[in-house]
């Protein structure tokens, strides 16, 4: 087998999972029910990733390259739900890709034009 260097945990955790795949193994718990506990803990890692991304942008900090290194900065500081979360995604979930960060940025958006729609209603209005 060649020798492979990753320049994240994340690369190294999907790289590890596509090689269970190609051996016909099933490497993600994609048959069994997800009960409450594993879906707040999930909602939660989504969660995480989102005010990551909050946190980039607010900062105008480039967020589809930076997103990937911020993630193992918060997973190596004991981020041990979100670690986790990352290492039970299916091979087809990549939540630190640039698709995945441009996302969450378009929902930081809608959410920070809801909330601002909100206070712009409830302002009283003056002449």
């Amino acid at each position: 087998m060649q020798r492979v260097i990753f320049t994240s945990y994340h690369v190294k955790q999907r790289w590890l999972q596509l090689q269970h795949y190609k051996k016909g193994q099933s490497f993600s718990n994609s048959n069994k029910q997800i009960n409450d506990e594993e879906k707040l803990k999930n909602r939660m890692a989504i969660k995480a990733l989102i005010r990551c991304t909050h946190f980039l942008a607010r900062r105008h900090i480039p967020h589809t390259t930076n997103f990937d290194e911020l993630i193992d900065l918060i997973v190596s500081c004991g981020a041990e739900d979100l670690k986790g979360f990352l290492e039970r995604a299916r091979l087809n979930a990549t939540y630190t890709s640039k698709v995945a960060v441009v996302e969450f940025v378009e929902a930081v958006g809608l959410w920070a034009e809801e909330c601002l729609l909100k206070r712009l209603r409830q302002a009283s209005h003056s002449a």
